[in-house]
């Protein structure tokens, strides 16, 4: 069938050699205190740029059972007067304490300000990369979330998925009525950093209405220069990544932040979002993995405080080292990856991923444990139907506008012959667009793809036979109306979305 679209270098810091030292640790200097760097910002920031960068936003959900032990509480914060770091090392002073304070075990001081009561059942943090970066800056005002990633974070089996939902899904997106990218949420909700929480809902409107208030988002050049905080990082590249005359070729090698950004963010000549997507879970699990070893996830606090000013979150510092002694104690084999499974269609002239329904309930079922419906709107062969109806449609209007500024000539320039022939092939169109409307508003009232497959053909209705009478249609009218001098654009914007906001 056919669619109609549109076309569409820092290095490691002085000093440092990667392999030189056996376990590099980084010291960042607040104010007067000295903590290690840490990891769990760069945790979730890492993978976060696909074609951005980004951290996670988390949101307490406790599967239906006792919703109210984690909605709604006031979550404690470090307040103004409280120390921001671990540690004030035996013979450093304080500007803001004359007396320097003893040295504190870093799990110690993670619990000490840990909210506990965040660490129980399964709380959801959403990872948001965004793709904006000085190099974009003057040619693009409009900035998209190009990664989001979901980690349900589960305390009592001890265990997190990470769920990566595509940019490219066509999704329903909180603010806006329309045919969008997921990844146009942001800019809908008023961009960065106003924009992150229509992300949140958008997201959880994906999940089913799974709920998620937290975020942390992040753009490209803050990845950067995380990735380099830490020391960069050792990784096996499985591709040849070329990206604004940079190159990286395959193989085990040092990645400073710079690479790091590259091999998340390539995508065109390599693969598909898909593909980019799977490449940014394995760099996550990679960095996280080097921060355990180097016993740096403890120092996550004092790292979102040096980067405040560059981190977009609502995360309190209690929740942050609540999430840092969970991952300090992780097994990183009980980090589980998945992607919200999909099909790439050229379709509502963009490429989109339309979601696997019953992929996607499935997902759902095997990590919270709970059933939601299918989202029919969005489900394939609804998609498909839509489409071939909306082109359809547009099709009739173009070819009867056509016929009437033929009638409206002087002379007319098209025979009698060939008028028939246009108006056999609009009937039958108009005839198979009424019988497939009718059916479309029994069959989306049925919310699951099989039951849904076996009533439409019981009623005789199939896209393919839609979109083979839309097909029809332009083949004879569109070599007529050309000999006649007609110029006619076979093409229909989709509808209602906004052309500037697919993606």
């Amino acid at each position: 069938m056919k669619f109609w679209k549109r076309k569409q270098d820092d290095s490691p810091r002085e000093g440092h050699t990667p392999r030189a030292e056996g376990r590099f640790r980084r010291i960042v200097r607040i104010g007067s205190l000295r903590v290690s760097v840490l990891a769990l910002v760069i945790w979730a920031l890492a993978i976060v740029t696909a074609g951005a960068a980004g951290f996670g936003a988390f949101r307490a959900y406790q599967v239906f059972l006792t919703p109210r032990a984690l909605f709604g509480r006031t979550l404690p914060t470090i307040g103004p007067n409280e120390t921001a770091s671990p540690t004030v090392r035996p013979g450093e002073t304080s500007e803001a304490q004359p007396t320097p304070a003893p040295s504190i075990d870093p799990y110690d001081y993670a619990m000490s300000i840990a909210d506990r009561g965040l660490m129980k059942d399964i709380v959801n943090v959403l990872v948001i990369g965004v793709d904006y970066a000085e190099e974009r800056s003057g040619w693009n005002k409009n900035f998209y979330s190009d990664v989001m990633l979901v980690l349900a974070i589960n305390f009592e089996k001890n265990t997190v998925d990470m769920i990566s939902v595509p940019r490219d899904t066509y999704a329903k997106i909180a603010n806006v009525e329309g045919i969008y990218k997921l990844n146009s949420s942001v800019h809908h909700g008023g961009g960065v950093p106003d924009g992150f929480m229509n992300v949140c809902k958008s997201v959880s409107g994906v999940l089913g209405g799974i709920p998620i208030d937290y975020y942390v988002g992040v753009t490209m050049p803050v990845v950067k220069e995380l990735v380099n905080a830490m020391g960069g990082v050792e990784f096996d590249v499985d591709v040849k990544i070329r990206l604004q005359g940079r190159t990286i070729e395959p193989g085990l090698q040092y990645m400073d932040g710079q690479k790091v950004l590259d091999y998340l963010r390539a995508r065109k000549g390599i693969d598909n979002d898909l593909g980019r997507v799977n490449r940014q879970k394995k760099m996550l699990v990679a960095l996280f993995k080097k921060m355990q070893e180097e016993k740096t996830i403890l120092d996550a606090p004092a790292m979102v405080l040096e980067f405040k000013d560059k981190l977009h979150t609502n995360l309190s510092t209690a929740q942050v080292a609540a999430l840092a002694v969970f991952a300090y104690n992780l097994d990183s084999d009980n980090i589980r990856m998945h992607t919200m499974p999909g099909k790439f269609m050229d379709i509502f002239n963009w490429l989109f991923i339309i979601t696997d329904q019953p992929k996607r309930v499935q997902l759902i079922k095997d990590i919270y444990g709970i059933d939601v419906p299918e989202q029919v709107g969005y489900a394939l062969d609804y998609c498909v139907w839509m489409w071939a109806d909306h082109e359809g449609r547009g099709f009739l209007k173009l070819a009867g506008e056509t016929l009437a500024k033929d009638d409206a000539a002087a002379t007319r320039k098209i025979s009698w012959e060939n008028r028939i022939a246009i108006q056999q092939a609009m009937d039958a169109l108009s005839a198979e667009l009424d019988k497939q409307k009718n059916a479309w508003d029994e069959l989306i009232k049925i919310k699951t793809l099989s039951s849904r497959l076996s009533k439409a053909k019981s009623l005789g209705v199939s896209s393919d036979a839609l979109r083979a009478a839309v097909d029809h249609l332009e083949d004879v009218a569109a070599p007529i109306f050309s000999k006649a001098g007609y110029s006619v654009r076979w093409y229909v914007a989709e509808n209602p979305g906004d052309v500037g906001m697919t993606g």
